[in-house]
């Protein structure tokens, strides 16, 4: 079996393959509890893509002490289904490029698109909003704002009077109370960035683009989205095992 990991801003998540498919997904509530869930398995390999250098200290020596010989820490210089046109490379997140990996990987093996001649848009709902875009087979950049969550705590930080708000319930567009209109303003505003990518991404390359929801806030944005897309919760670890197999791991 094959352990893809994902070390995020906020969590990590680790995904189990078998033969090729994504057999269990499992959310550690640290480093230090990944070993835990795992007892019992027997791995080849592990793949890694990580955003927190000291967190992935910790996974690196949770593998060691599983044995898992063959352990790989994904980076920019790694192969993808796509290439990389990007200014700083070296300031890219690992993180989107494999839930781009992902989305080329999601539409060739469960959709059976071997050419991808449209543009890719994916939009990982996290800690941050980050909206990361493919087209001609190249990465090209996107945009990263500040996650639903993170603009919650910074208008209760930021603030005197303004509380946190609740997102549970319907969210329209004007708001009647206090905590209503921050959320709608905070969701609202996300949704119209999202579509506004859309649109122009459209209009400048003349097709239509594929787009991508994954993260903790995907199905929340999702609910007000008005463009068509696709939810695909593991798309990272998707795309952290094709990495790996691009990789020849294994």
């Amino acid at each position: 079996m094959i352990l893809a990991i994902d070390i995020g801003n906020s969590a990590i998540k680790a995904g189990v393959f078998s033969e090729g498919k994504l057999v269990e997904v499992l959310n550690p509530a640290s480093a230090s509890n990944l070993s835990d869930v795992l007892i019992g398995k027997t791995f080849t390999h592990a793949v890694i893509s990580s955003v927190d250098p000291e967190r992935l200290d910790a996974v690196r020596q949770v593998a060691a002490a599983l044995k898992i010989r063959n352990r790989q820490v994904l980076t920019a210089a790694s192969k993808y289904q796509f290439t990389i046109k990007y200014g700083s490379p070296q300031t890219l997140g690992i993180d989107r490029l494999c839930g781009l990996e992902g989305a080329f990987e999601y539409l060739h093996q469960r959709e059976n698109i071997t050419s991808i001649d449209f543009p890719v848009i994916t939009i990982d709902c996290g800690t941050a909003t980050t909206m990361n875009i493919a087209t001609g087979g190249a990465f090209i950049g996107g945009l990263i704002i500040p996650g639903i969550g993170t603009m919650l705590k910074s208008l209760v930080h930021n603030t005197a009077q303004l509380p946190l708000a609740d997102l549970s319930h319907d969210i329209k567009l004007i708001g009647t109370d206090t905590n209503s209109c921050i959320a709608s303003g905070i969701v609202n505003s996300t949704v119209a960035v999202i579509e506004k990518v859309y649109k122009e991404v459209n209009y400048e390359y003349k097709k239509k683009p594929r787009v991508f929801l994954t993260g903790g806030n995907s199905q929340l944005l999702m609910k007000n989205l008005a463009i068509p897309h696709t939810l695909v919760e593991e798309l990272n670890l998707l795309g952290i095992y094709s990495a790996g197999h691009n990789e020849k791991l294994y």
